[in-house]
């Protein structure tokens, strides 16, 4: 059973924009987009204050007459006022396919940035099939490589704030089992610790800023139940893997477990879970899990509608990003969420169609999208829900994609300002991007 979650690549075909197995098959219907609902919600500030001593004298007046004098204030030293720097100009532009891609197949996905913006991560086409890639805007593009026996394809899901981690997934050749991998410069591709002998397929899709920590899918069938279990984990270099399940009791048949992103102090791991069972089909829930906590569930925007999953988190993972499901007349589909630990889920856009996908360290901007061309948006918490080809258009950027229309961000940088996603044009034709906005 292949564990991908395909956010980018379907093996053996080309490329799916996105066929999560449990939620989004019951979210591929289209809506129109409903008017914006304001939500409340409370935010963190930062106030910066600079400050400036002003230097003088200080008149000290005695009683009068020859008791009269002025004392010379103490030579102040200026505090220099600090260069600003400058902003960088807002952006938007196409990211190089591998060179060796075949011109009738030139097609990537951006799946993730760094904290600076400035390296990319993701899959590309490639002469020997879909090839993992870094990419960073000095103009240096490489391909990661495919794990031995693992040669089918491969792909980037997320990256350490530096750009030097980068963690995914290599597949064999008949794209069915993949197994998880970390690449550095030095160490180049490797598969990502020992897993247990009974683990058949396992993905690495999130990784801790300082890529010390790896969460992601593990999927085989563990001796001590009955059946096939897919199992979320957490692993570091000195730890190796730690396995957890689901909100049923581990005896209970069919576990369903997938962690999709981390926190990026590496404390708190997010992702999707079964908590009930419904006609036979897994009943899933976003879940926030620590260490000290376990498996915590998020919850849902709309009680009728009880399915809900987790994608991204900021730096403390006080803020959490995915969907809740609702229902507009006779259609049910997945909408954008975000979840705070003071507020809770709320929608990002009331019928917003798709998912969040990417989070600011400080959790105050968001992104994400569906399937769909003209579905990608990006949210703050003082403008909040804007579709993002709208704004490119607004500001003269959208020329920078050349005639592509974003589909979704998988990545942001660490201040919000800059992300990164698929786009496909007219012809069906997808390509990875980069946007710092305006």
């Amino acid at each position: 059973m292949m564990v991908t979650r395909c956010r980018f690549l379907d093996p053996g075909t080309r490329f799916a924009f996105d066929c999560q197995p449990q939620i989004a098959a019951r979210a591929a219907v289209r809506v129109a987009v409903a008017a914006e609902q304001e939500v409340a919600m409370t935010r963190p500030f930062t106030m910066r204050f600079l400050g400036l001593l002003l230097a003088g004298s200080l008149a000290v007046v005695g009683c009068g007459g020859e008791d009269e004098v002025t004392v010379p204030a103490p030579t102040a030293t200026l505090t220099p006022t600090p260069t600003p720097t400058p902003t960088p100009a807002a952006t938007a532009f196409l990211i190089p396919v591998l060179p060796d891609a075949p011109l009738l197949d030139r097609v990537n996905f951006a799946g993730a940035v760094s904290a600076d913006g400035r390296v990319v991560v993701g899959v590309s086409a490639s002469a020997s099939g879909n090839q993992a890639f870094r990419w960073t805007v000095d103009g240096e593009l490489q391909a990661l490589g495919m794990l031995p026996e693992y040669t089918g394809s491969s792909q980037a899901f997320a990256v350490s704030a530096d750009g030097s981690v980068v963690v995914g997934e290599s597949l064999k050749q008949d794209g069915t089992t993949g197994r998880a991998f970390v690449w550095t410069a030095e160490s180049g591709i490797q598969p990502l610790g020992e897993l247990p002998d009974w683990v058949t397929s396992s993905q690495a899709s999130g990784v801790s800023a300082d890529g010390l920590t790896v969460v992601g899918v593990a999927v085989g069938h563990d001796p001590n139940y009955v059946g096939e279990k897919t199992l979320c984990f957490y692993w570091t270099a000195e730890e190796g893997f730690h396995l957890f399940g689901d909100f049923l009791p581990a005896a209970a048949v069919g576990t369903q477990c997938r962690a999709y992103g981390i926190s990026g102090n590496g404390q708190v791991v997010v992702g999707e879970a079964r908590y009930d069972i419904v006609n036979l089909q897994p009943a899933l829930e976003g879940f926030r899990f620590t260490r000290d906590t376990g498996l915590v569930p998020l919850g849902f925007v709309d009680p009728q509608n009880p399915q809900s999953s987790a994608a991204c988190a900021s730096a403390t993972g006080g803020v959490i990003g995915g969907l809740s499901f609702t229902t507009q007349g006779d259609l049910t589909f997945g909408s954008p969420m975000r979840w705070s630990t003071t507020v809770g889920p709320t929608w990002l856009l009331y019928g917003g169609l798709g998912e969040t996908r990417a989070v600011s360290a400080d959790g105050t901007h968001m992104a994400g999208g569906a399937a769909d061309g003209g579905t990608a948006f990006v949210w703050d918490v003082d403008n909040g829900y804007r579709n993002l080809y709208g704004l490119l258009m607004e500001s003269g950027l959208d020329q920078g994609l050349e005639g592509h229309s974003p589909i979704s961000v998988y990545g942001m940088s660490g201040d919000g300002h800059v992300v990164v996603g698929s786009a496909i044009d007219g012809r069906g034709n997808v390509r990875a991007f980069s946007v710092r906005l305006p």
